[in-house]
C-alpha cells in the first residue's frame, strides 16, 4: 500500500497569459512519498524509478524525456527500431512473471513511435500496476489519437501511480479526448495525480485547457473542485471568470460557496444562482479588460 502527502500544490502566480500561467505554477509536481522512507520521492517500492519513468533524483519535472526532431515530427521506425520491437514483443509474450514482463516494456523506453501502441493496449490489461505503469509511460512522446483512449483506461486504475503515469502519457498529444481525460485526472483524489494533469494541462492548446477545466470544476470531489477553483482564482482573467460561472450549479452548496469566493475575489460578485451569473456575466463581460480591471463605462 502507498501513502501520500498532502502538500498544497496551487502556490502564488502573478498575472501570465493562460499558457504561461499554467506551465509556471505547474511544472514542478508533487511526487508520492514512500510508507517507509526507503526510496526517493516519487518511486514505487522495488522499482527505481518514479512514477514518471524517470531515474530517482528526487525531483520531477514536467515534460522531460527524449525530444521530439525539429519540425515536430518523429522520425520513421528504422530497421533496428523494428527489431527492438519484435523483440520486446516476444519478450513479453515469454515472460512468466511481472518484473520479467515489466523490463521488456522499458526495453522500449526510446521509442517513441505510434507502433507501440498495440503493445501497450495489451499490457494495459496487465494484472501487475508495475507493468501496467511501465506501458504508459511509453506514451508521453506519442502523437496519436489513441494515445487519450490508452490514458483514459489508465486513470480508471485502482493504483495512483498507473493513474499518475496515464496523466503524463498525454504530454504529447492534443485534442478532445486529451480534455476529457485531463480533466478527470484533474479531479482524481490524490494530489499527485492531480498535480501531474496540472503539469500537462500546461502544454495544451487554450481550447484544450478551458474544456478540460470545465469537466474538473464539476467534480463530485471536494478536492478537485478546490485545486481547479484555486488555478481560476490565480489566473485573473476572463477566462478564468468563463469557467466560473459555467461551474456553478444550483445543487452543489459546497462548490457553490468556493466559486462564489473565487468570483468575489476576481469582479467582485457573489451569485444566488447559475442563471443568475450567467446573466450578469453575459451583459457585463466586455466592461472588463483582459486582466479583469473594471473599465468605466
Amino acid at each position: 500500500m502507498h501513502t501520500y502527502s498532502n502538500p498544497g500544490v496551487i502556490t502564488t502566480v502573478s498575472r501570465l497569459g493562460f499558457a504561461g500561467l499554467l506551465l509556471g505554477v505547474c511544472c514542478v509536481s508533487c511526487r508520492p512519498a514512500s510508507p517507509s522512507g526507503a526510496e526517493a520521492p516519487g518511486g514505487r517500492p522495488g522499482s527505481g524509478k518514479s512514477a514518471a519513468g524517470s531515474p530517482q533524483t528526487g525531483t520531477a519535472v514536467a515534460g522531460q524525456g527524449t525530444q521530439r526532431p525539429a519540425g515536430g515530427k518523429l522520425a520513421p521506425l528504422s530497421p533496428a527500431a523494428q527489431v527492438k520491437l519484435k523483440e520486446a514483443e516476444a519478450a513479453l509474450g515469454a515472460a512468466s512473471t511481472p518484473a520479467e514482463r515489466e523490463a521488456a516494456l522499458l526495453a522500449l523506453s526510446g521509442l517513441h513511435d505510434p507502433a507501440v501502441l498495440g503493445v501497450v493496449r495489451k499490457a494495459l490489461t496487465d494484472s501487475s500496476p508495475d507493468v501496467q505503469q511501465a506501458a504508459l509511460q511509453l506514451l508521453g512522446d506519442i502523437d496519436s489519437a489513441e494515445v487519450p483512449t490508452l490514458a483514459a483506461l489508465g486513470l480508471k486504475n485502482t493504483d495512483a501511480f498507473v493513474r499518475e503515469a496515464a496523466a503524463r502519457a498525454l504530454h504529447s498529444t492534443d485534442g478532445p479526448g486529451v480534455a476529457d481525460a485531463l480533466g478527470t485526472a484533474l479531479q482524481d483524489p490524490v494530489d499527485e495525480v492531480r498535480s501531474a494533469a496540472f503539469d500537462e494541462l500546461g502544454y495544451k492548446s487554450e481550447p484544450t485547457q478551458v474544456a478540460a477545466l470545465s469537466v474538473a470544476i464539476r467534480s463530485p470531489r471536494k478536492e478537485g473542485v478546490e485545486s481547479t477553483v484555486d488555478l481560476l482564482r490565480q489566473m485573473q482573467n476572463r477566462t478564468a471568470v468563463d469557467v466560473l460561472v459555467d461551474g456553478l450549479d444550483d445543487k452543489r452548496a459546497d462548490a457553490n460557496e468556493a466559486i462564489n469566493d473565487a468570483l468575489e475575489s476576481l469582479i467582485g460578485k457573489r451569485f444566488d444562482s447559475r442563471a443568475e451569473a450567467a446573466e450578469f456575466w453575459s451583459k457585463n463581460r466586455g466592461r472588463y479588460d483582459a486582466d479583469l480591471t473594471e473599465q468605466t463605462p
